[in-house]
């Protein structure tokens, strides 16, 4: 397997793990619950989705 399919897929796995969470800190706030601790959870997957994004682009 190549390094770009490599990175390809990090990308897709860390988005749709940011997503997952997104939705769910969504779901959350209209249901008026707490959501600190899914907000955190929320910036690291963005900035693991952020990274994969990065070094994706870096190998294309």
């Amino acid at each position: 397997m190549t390094e770009l399919k490599q990175a390809e897929e990090l990308a897709s796995r860390a988005s749709t793990r940011f997503y997952e969470v997104d939705s769910k800190v969504i779901a959350d706030k209209r249901e008026k619950k707490n959501t600190e601790g899914l907000l955190e959870d929320w910036n690291v997957k963005r900035r693991e989705w952020r990274h994969a994004e990065c070094v994706l682009e870096k190998l294309r």
